[in-house]
């Protein structure tokens, strides 16, 4: 498996599309700092998948698309493809040259491809598992990561050696089952929640389903009935359209002869309408007539009252002029004279006045024929402002452009400054890196001598590596082996802990009743009595058996909330269950004399559980009357001695009943509801043990 190609479009610092070819030899990419050699390495991390911003060197998955410069634009979009020979079948693949390509779109979206085929992220980590190209492989190793995998926990570590030896494909599958398991243990146990939920309502469900098929027998008579009942209807109904058809027949006569009688009187109507219309207008006409003469009758009185008044000023005016006549007899030689004054000055004004007049009219023509000419002039003036406006433009560029020539120049000659300086730096650098390789090569030949005196140490510590590593692998395989062990025993403290959460093992009716109080819906309800009492281990078989299904009663504060939650589980055919009031159930005493003298005697059944004081007389009700003993066969021989007047559980869940008769029998430790408790606490000393137990082998490891 080689690397043969790699073709980079729009990642970083490549706009455009470039393509790297890798021979046989050794390719090596150098240049100075910034100049992208880095985003190559980054090319690769990133087409095999990586998704870490940090390892891209970035905020976030956008900023490996090219961002663009002043003189181009940013671009939508980052791909970079990937060609390896796998003419040697180091990949699972059928084709000899495997091409896996990546593109990132600004707007969020990837698409990953081998061969030009669609495929998914986790398809290209499968393919590259084992390789050494994978998420955790050791084929790029970039700056700093050689002293971050030596300084790295053996933990952190352990992730590249294994990669190294090709098991964490392996691995990851295992991991992977495990995870389906998991999930499969819970939908398993999703099913069997549902399984016993479904089997409470089987019985009901058959009475719904017999109501269902009287349902439908009794609809189908129905059905049946009303088919009849409608073709009953259907007859009557024909019948009353025949007579209401004839009715109909004699309304239409009727309605065409009283509708050619409502069209004569319409048009009498009319015809009484237009002459009254007529009528109308000759009134309208005679009353504008009158209104026109009392205007004018208005009109001809107001004038008279006008020239009225006229004939009376006139006569005062006349009295007037007559006294003005005789009093203007006497300046009659005085005016004469002013008239003459008046019309000399009169003439003269004239005569200057058709002179300003000759003059204006000859300065109107003079203007005229200046206008005439200033239109010319203005259009020549305007192209010429057209043509300095271009000239000043372009001396404006001139200026621009001998500026920016004058700052290359200057740019070239510091350049060239520049370069001598570095020439001669180089020189000197180079006068230096000569003695150095003298220097070094001096250090070679001692060093040659070292290495031929180390190898013989070397050659004794690797022997002690080899069973150092051999220690190294018999001890991690069994720290593996205890981590799977503890596994499994958190998986199982797990799934205790799903059964005891959803009530697994209860009837349907305790699990309607708790899950209505724990909703709110019902008050007073403490509880099962196997939630509310503690047993140790070796006693939970016998005291679960003591119980029976009394450990499904319900413990509750008093009678009302017991007939609430009867009546609860009655409207909602949720099933029957016991209730146990804390206010009506009085303890019991066995009085039987020594009892506890007797061979194989362990303890009155009460005395064996542990719960709150306020439950005490309850659990003396069920369990004082029960005596736990060892085994069956001192269990008859107590029963025999008292005349079997109580009964007798053994540890192991064997009954001998009041009465002499027996019970017994196989018994599953893993289905009682006592025993969750009982093998959880078990786990979790076995947990506590194998945590030790890895403490200790890590640390000898």
């Amino acid at each position: 498996m080689r690397l043969k190609a790699i073709e980079i479009q729009g990642l970083k610092s490549f706009p455009d599309k470039t393509r790297l070819t890798f021979d046989q030899d050794i390719t090596a990419v150098i240049g100075p700092n910034g100049s992208g050699k880095s985003n190559i390495s980054d090319a690769i991390r990133w087409v095999l998948g990586e998704q870490s911003n940090k390892q891209l060197r970035g905020k976030s998955m956008e900023d490996v698309i090219f961002t663009g410069t002043e003189k181009r634009k940013a671009l939508g979009f980052a791909e970079v493809s990937i060609s390896i020979d796998n003419s040697t079948g180091g990949l699972q693949f059928d084709n000899d040259e495997v091409t896996v390509t990546r593109r990132y779109f600004r707007s969020g979206e990837s698409e990953y491809r081998i061969n030009g085929n669609t495929v998914r992220l986790r398809d290209i980590h499968e393919l590259f598992m084992d390789t050494g190209l994978g998420r955790d492989g050791y084929s790029m190793i970039g700056q700093g990561r050689i002293d971050e995998i030596v300084g790295s926990k053996s933990d952190e570590r352990r992730d590249i050696f294994e990669e190294a030896a090709g098991i964490s494909k392996y691995r990851y599958k295992r991991l992977e089952s495990e995870r389906k398991l998991a999930h499969a243990e819970d939908n398993l146990l999703r099913l069997k929640d549902i399984f016993y939920e479904l089997e409470s309502r089987v019985k009901p469900l058959k009475e719904q389903s017999e109501k269902a098929k009287e349902f439908l027998s009794v609809s189908g008579e129905k059905k049946q009935l009303e088919i009849g009942l409608w073709l009953n209807t259907l007859n009557k109904s024909d019948e009353q359209l025949k007579t209401q058809d004839e009715k109909i027949t004699l309304a239409k006569a009727q309605y065409e002869r009283l509708e050619r009688e409502i069209t004569e009187l319409i048009a009498q109507s009319d015809i009484a309408a237009i002459e009254s219309n007529k009528l109308s207008s000759q009134i309208d006409a005679i009353r504008r007539e009158a209104a026109k003469a009392d205007e004018e009758s208005s009109e001809i009185k107001g004038q008279i009252a006008v020239l009225n008044n006229n004939i009376l000023h006139n006569n005062e005016n006349i009295e007037r002029l007559k006294g003005e006549i005789e009093t203007a007899n006497t300046d009659d030689a005085t005016l004469d004279k002013d008239v003459e004054t008046k019309e000399a000055l009169i003439k003269e004004l004239e005569a200057k006045a058709g002179a300003k007049t000759d003059e204006l009219n000859r300065e109107l023509e003079n203007l005229a024929s200046v206008s005439g000419d200033s239109g010319d002039f203005s259009e020549q003036i305007a192209d010429k402002n057209a043509k300095l406006n271009e000239l000043g433009e372009q001396i404006s560029e001139c200026k621009v452009d001998l500026v920016s020539a004058k700052t290359a120049v200057n740019e070239i000659d510091n350049s060239f400054d520049n370069f001598d300086e570095t020439v001669k730096k180089i020189k000197d650098y180079l006068e230096d890196v000569e003695e150095e390789i003298d220097d070094c090569n001096a250090d070679i030949d001692d060093c040659d001598k070292v290495i031929s005196e180390s190898s013989n140490v070397i050659t004794g510590f690797k022997l002690k590596i080899e069973k150092r590593n051999q220690k190294i692998n018999d001890l991690t395989e069994e720290i593996n082996n205890k981590i799977l062990d503890k596994s499994e025993y958190q998986r199982r403290i797990k799934m205790l802990e799903e059964f005891e959460k959803n009530l697994e093992g209860y009837i349907y009716a305790v699990k309607q009743v708790c899950k209505a109080s724990d909703n709110g819906e019902l008050k007073g309800i403490h509880g099962p009595v196997s939630r509310l009492i503690d047993v140790k281990a070796e006693y939970s078989v016998a005291i679960e058996t003591a119980l029976g299904a009394a450990a499904q009663n319900i413990i509750v504060s008093n009678e009302d909330y017991a007939k609430k939650a009867i009546s609860y589980l009655k409207d909602n055919n949720a099933g029957r269950a016991t209730f146990l009031p804390l206010t009506s159930i009085k303890p019991f005493t066995l009085k039987e004399d020594s009892v506890d003298k007797c061979n194989g005697f362990v303890n009155y059944a009460d005395k064996l559980v542990k719960t709150k004081n306020e439950y005490k007389d309850i659990i003396s009700s069920l369990l004082s009357r029960t005596v736990i003993c060892e085994d069956i066969d001192t269990a008859v021989s107590m029963a025999k001695k008292y005349s079997y007047r109580f009964r007798i559980v053994t540890l192991d869940g064997q009954v001998v009943n009041a009465g002499g008769s027996l019970t017994g029998g196989s018994l599953s430790k893993n289905a009682g509801l006592l025993n969750r408790g009982a093998q959880i606490d078990k786990l979790n000393d076995k947990i506590s043990k194998v945590d030790v137990e890895i403490k200790s082998l890590s640390t000898e490891l």
